[in-house]
């Protein structure tokens, strides 16, 4: 995808000659999440990513320690030791102009040839030649030198965290060579080394070079041998931040590509999934059961639960010119117009993600194989029939409660008041603020709380509340008799309050 200009690049910005001369690392990961080709490095600059190796990286959001293997999992360790040659700071799109370094013309015109050669292609199509041919990230700087690695498989005989048996592994093999006693950590770690690997241990390790075969087998550290001859000098390390490969293509030809898509792909309102590539145009809308993901008319993107539309999330473009809903081929949500300009975005380009899901609970995931990378955090804040409101849930303005029967409902007004309609009386006012600026309910588990407006100049405050329980409740549910019932997590009732008992409960905020 890049090319050198033909020319020395030692001290300048795009190589720094490395000041390390050794280092030593390791991992652990379950073997039917880890590749190989990490550790090898065969790859070209930009290519996917997909391996834990790479801590950090576009497609390793969590970190070892934070994280348990169970019982019988089947673990990989890699422990690899590093001499650096030095590192290439590859330019983001907007340094291209002013670094030697420069994109290969076969790039700049792949798109264009791609098209002329498949002229009924969809974009989806498109965007798999293209990381097929250059992969979807970037790293921005490429760590070159010569290293070598050993490998090991294990069976947990319990569950533990994954940096626990890394450690275990990393202490085996430096057990083994007296030439790791230098230190070294799970992660980056600088080691010493007299380069003679004393194996005094009866488990040994096999090491491989990147480069080719060891000069000497039995020591690891021969593997400095090579340091002198640049024929041998591999990629073997990424740095921690990338670009997706889409950032580097011409405003003209992402314009081009945009209007594929458009005219290509939609997504039907029965549909839950949605993968690189499709989106979501005015009216169109995911659905599961009580939730509905909706690209507005006016241009917000929402999301609603239950019968009652009760408003969960939302990305706050109301009366943009935002039109449709983009899932790049990065992973990355983006709101935008028809002139391309984006009014929302998801942030979450290079991270992995493989699809988004609209969820039974009401949440909406971006997942990375069944991992979480990004979430709408809705999940089970309302009953999908509308009558009831859990433990950190938000009533919006206009939202309401409503009585299996149908026949009580519990709205928040647009002033910013709580009102009561029953069958036998109201409607009734629960709250009583003359504060305009009201702009939503909060359910800690205790009280129902009013919010006010959260702007740049003025903090997100709270402008009165009304008690329900003394103690912290899982969910309340509005019922008939002009009450509320307040439950715990195991589905026990804790309190019934009557709408009498609520008034009287109102309290202003003092703030």
């Amino acid at each position: 995808m890049f090319f050198p200009p033909n020319e020395m690049l030692f001290g300048t910005s795009d190589f720094n000659v490395s000041q390390v001369a050794l280092f030593f690392s390791q991992t652990s990961e379950k073997v039917e999440n880890f590749s190989d080709k990490s550790v090898m490095t065969n790859l070209s600059v930009g290519a996917s990513i997909s391996t834990p190796w790479v801590a950090g990286s576009a497609e390793f959001s969590h970190e070892t320690k934070n994280r348990t293997a169970e019982k019988g999992s089947n673990i990989k360790s890699v422990f690899k030791v590093e001499v650096p040659i030095g590192i290439f700071t590859l330019p983001r799109p907007s340094e291209l102009k002013n670094s030697k370094i420069k994109l290969n013309d076969d790039f700049k015109s792949f798109v264009n040839k791609y098209l002329e050669d498949h002229p009924d292609c969809t974009r989806e199509k498109i965007q798999e030649a293209m990381t097929e041919r250059f992969g979807d990230v970037v790293p921005q700087s490429v760590k070159i030198g010569v290293a070598c690695y050993t490998t090991d498989i294990t069976k947990l005989e319990e569950s533990q965290s994954l940096e626990a048996v890394s450690n275990s592994f990393a202490a085996s093999v430096k057990g083994a060579y007296g030439c790791f006693s230098g230190g070294g950590h799970a992660g980056y770690g600088q080691g010493s080394s007299n380069k003679e690997g004393n194996s005094s241990q009866d488990k040994t390790f096999t090491f491989s070079a990147i480069a080719g075969s060891l000069p000497d087998p039995n020591n690891p550290m021969s593997v400095a041998d090579y340091r002198v001859l640049p024929i041998s000098w591999r990629i073997i390390d990424f740095g921690d931040e990338f670009t997706p490969v889409y950032d580097y293509l011409d405003e003209d030809v992402k314009d081009h590509l945009n209007k594929i898509q458009s005219s290509t792909t939609s997504v039907n309102t029965d549909k839950t999934h949605l993968y690189p590539g499709q989106s979501l145009d005015r009216g169109d809308q995911l659905i599961t059961s009580g939730f509905r993901l909706i690209m507005q008319h006016d241009g917000d993107l929402a999301l609603y639960c239950g019968p009652y539309s009760n408003l969960l999330w939302n990305t706050d473009t109301a009366k943009s010119k935002a039109c449709r809903l983009i899932c790049e081929g990065s992973g990355n949500l983006a709101l935008v117009d028809n002139d391309g300009r984006t009014h929302w975005a998801s942030n979450t380009a290079g991270k992995g993600i493989q699809r988004f899901v609209l969820k039974d609970n009401g949440n909406f995931v971006g997942y990375k194989g069944e991992e979480i990378i990004w979430q709408t955090e809705t999940a089970n804040k309302f009953s999908i029939d509308g009558t009831s409101m859990f433990k950190g849930a938000t009533l919006r303005k206009g939202n309401k409660l409503v009585s299996s029967s149908g026949k009580e409902e519990l709205r928040l007004r647009m002033d910013g008041n709580l009102e009561w309609c029953g069958q036998n009386g109201g409607p009734q006012l629960l709250s009583f603020s003359s504060k305009s600026n009201t702009q939503e309910l909060h359910f800690d588990g205790r009280a129902l709380c009013a919010i006010s407006r959260q702007t740049k100049l003025v903090a997100t405050r709270m402008v009165w509340s009304i008690r329900i329980s003394l103690q912290s409740l899982a969910r309340f549910t509005l019922i008939d008799g002009q009450a509320l019932k307040g439950y715990d997590r195991d589905g026990k009732l804790i309190v019934v309050e009557s709408m009498h008992s609520l008034s009287r409960s109102y309290c202003p905020s003092s703030q």
